[in-house]
């Protein structure tokens, strides 16, 4: 368990495996080995739940419904265990498909989602920015996200959420390889 006044956070380094499901299932792994050690939140890598499209690695078509299911998979996942997560994925609105990283608290609630706003060219054809920032805050830890790209090129994304009081900025990033040991391009 942490001393009084820390707040433990989990990276979590998990390999592209095939299917929606085998993804839930080691979100759930890791969520309990977390558990085990303390930690309040942790972050999975950019659109783990779904891939990511214009990296040259198979993405099934958009499916709204698919997304909302694994997302409250996500939530009961992170209720059942007491651990906050910060899930990257894909969501629809009216706007179009957007690459975003939801915040789920420790018991569960969905607390709202981060999308990337600083779109690179090879993710333009299907990733949609909506143009804002927001804070988050779970088991005393206030925090903002980047997603991957806009982290590194744009540090106003970053140093928003600094100016704000964050105490971390979260940065999911697609780094690695498909299940064949196949890496982006």
């Amino acid at each position: 368990m942490s001393a009084p006044g820390i707040v433990r956070i989990g990276l979590a380094s998990v390999r592209n495996v095939p299917s929606v499901s085998d993804r839930l299932d080691t979100l759930r792994r890791v969520l309990d080995e977390a558990r085990g050690q303390g930690v309040a939140i942790v972050c999975f890598p950019e659109t783990y739940l779904f891939g990511l499209r214009g990296q040259e690695l198979p993405v099934a078509p958009a499916d709204q419904k698919r997304q909302e299911s694994a997302l409250e998979e996500v939530s009961r996942a992170a209720r059942q265990t007491g651990v906050g997560v910060v899930i990257p994925m894909e969501w629809e609105t009216r706007a179009g498909l957007h690459n975003v990283a939801f915040v789920i608290s420790s018991a569960g609630e969905r607390l709202g989602f981060q999308p990337k706003n600083q779109i690179p060219v090879e993710e333009e054809p299907y990733y949609v920015p909506e143009g804002s920032r927001r804070m988050f805050e779970v088991g005393g830890l206030t925090f903002g996200i980047t997603i991957c790209h806009e982290g590194w090129r744009y540090p106003e994304a970053t140093r928003w959420a600094a100016a704000r009081g964050a105490h971390v900025v979260f940065h999911p990033q697609l780094t690695g390889g498909d299940s064949a040991g196949a890496t982006p391009s």
